[in-house]
């Protein structure tokens, strides 16, 4: 591994553990690279994109780019960043897999508070996986990478007052955020005269979907009630007694709870609603039926 003598010169100096802490070693390249994803605010801009104000699914083209495409298809790159980079073309958001509260569930009739103690582990669902290394993709993306988990807590719910005489849990719902755009990745070359220089560009339209951190670094998401049997608390009540957020595809553990929904909507589309027969069956706790 190549280190300039001033590296060298500081790794080994009385303050090097200060300069230490902002190098990694780049999982891609294995050479030391800055830890751009840390202290210049490794979260999405809250005043540019915010699942709060962006709806769910739409792609959000409005945010800065922190490097621009050349030629519309391609992203320049050069020696200093390995002959890697990252070209943000889009932003969108959607819910997450479901991370249920820490000693949050509750019997019929009680009231069932989230207290503000209570909080969630929140990791990442999906690996990395792009052509280039993370330190290249933090340079270009809205957000960073990290395989860290976060904490969500401070949230503080009652329980639904239709589910006042339901068993169930609390359950955390976190906003993933997706970022599209074109990686480009080239071999480094280099002659005996120690010039570089980055050849045979690679360049794929790539996505990574992370979890939504908010500006403090915590998950961003949604908390709901779930509503489940007294009997079997693995056994999620019908769609009519649950959260819209719950029933949405890849949100519940169970993936029953979202496919005995589409099983209710006319004509098996959810803009035309369930049926009336779905929602009476339901509500008798007759569904989906046997």
């Amino acid at each position: 591994m190549f280190i300039s003598n001033v590296l060298q010169a500081a790794l080994f100096a009385p303050t090097a553990l200060a300069l230490a802490i902002h190098l990694s070693l780049d999982e891609a390249t294995g050479k030391l690279v800055p830890r751009v994803d840390q202290p210049d605010g490794p979260w999405i801009n809250e005043a540019c994109f915010n699942p709060l104000t962006v709806n769910e699914g739409e792609k959000f083209y409005d945010c800065p780019k922190k490097i621009e495409q050349k030629e519309s298809h391609w992203c320049p790159v050069e020696t200093d960043n390995e002959c890697e980079s990252y070209c943000e073309q889009s932003l969108q958001w959607s819910y997450g897999r479901e991370v249920p509260f820490d000693n949050s569930r509750c019997g019929e009739g009680s009231h069932c508070r989230l207290d503000e103690g209570m909080s969630v582990q929140v990791g990442q669902t999906t690996t990395f996986g792009l052509q280039i290394g993370h330190g290249a993709f933090t340079l270009g993306a809205s957000f960073s990478w990290s395989e860290s988990k976060t904490t969500s807590n401070s949230i503080v719910r009652e329980k639904p007052a239709d589910r006042l005489d339901d068993c169930g849990y609390w359950t955390f719902v976190p906003y993933m955020v997706t970022s599209c755009g074109i990686t480009s990745k080239a071999a480094v070359h280099e002659n005996i005269l120690n010039s570089r220089w980055c050849a045979d560009r690679v360049d794929k339209e790539e996505c990574l979907t992370s979890v939504y951190q908010t500006k403090a670094g915590v998950a961003g998401g949604a908390a709901v009630f779930v509503a489940t049997s007294c009997d079997d608390g693995d056994k999620r009540l019908g769609f009519c007694k649950q959260d819209a957020i719950y029933l949405k595809q890849g949100v519940s553990v169970d993936e029953r709870v979202h496919l005995d929904w589409r099983d209710a909507w006319k004509d098996w589309d959810s803009a035309n609603g369930v049926t009336t027969t779905a929602e009476y069956q339901c509500q008798q706790d007759n569904w989906p039926p046997a």
